[in-house]
């Protein structure tokens, strides 16, 4: 956590094809040169476009409207807030229905398929089951930064195996919803 309020986290994912198994070792190098080039001076602060999302917190931009609109989740469910509000998780503990509601920089979003959604290039992916879970994100663009990358919004809905549809429709239907809430592009 940076005094400004913002914060850096640094995730890694073992890549066992290659033989490693302990992304601890990767992310652990990583995060030991993040702070090296911090304590150093040499971190620059990242400057955010007009309309940035970088000033909302992603938890107050979904209401109980649309956590009902994951099957299972509930409308009363608290949610967990991450890092500098720009993460948002909610979870029902019975059911085990999540949402999560994610402000990112990177490349635009990719998925099984793509189009225009209130303006915004918006892709979704409905990810094959995984143990008792589905997944479905969806993937909007906000504004570009430079370099070829963009802020964007990531929706993504977990339900029990078998509901893959049911979490991009759940999805969908929060994109739909939340485009028209975010600051125009």
């Amino acid at each position: 956590m940076f005094a400004d309020g913002l914060a850096l986290g640094v995730n890694a994912v073992a890549d066992t094809s290659m033989g490693n198994t302990d992304p601890c070792v990767v992310s652990d190098a990583l995060a030991d040169h993040v702070v090296s080039v911090v304590l150093d001076g040499r971190a620059e602060s990242l400057t955010l476009p007009e309309g940035s999302l970088g000033g909302l917190d992603a938890c107050t931009l979904v209401g109980p409207e649309l956590l009902a609109a994951v099957p299972g989740l509930g409308a009363d469910v608290e949610p967990m807030e991450f890092v500098a509000g720009h993460s948002c998780w909610w979870e029902h503990h019975d059911t085990r229905a999540t949402l999560d509601l994610e402000f990112e920089i990177g490349p635009l979003p990719v998925g099984d398929s793509g189009g225009a959604l209130h303006g915004r290039y918006t892709a979704t992916t409905q990810y094959a089951d995984f143990g008792e879970f589905s997944l479905c994100e969806v993937g909007g663009e906000h504004v570009p930064f430079e370099m070829a990358i963009v802020e964007s919004v990531t929706i993504l809905v977990r339900l029990p195996a078998g509901q893959g549809k049911a979490a991009c429709t759940a999805a969908s239907t929060i994109a739909d919803r939340l485009w028209q809430a975010l600051p125009p592009l």
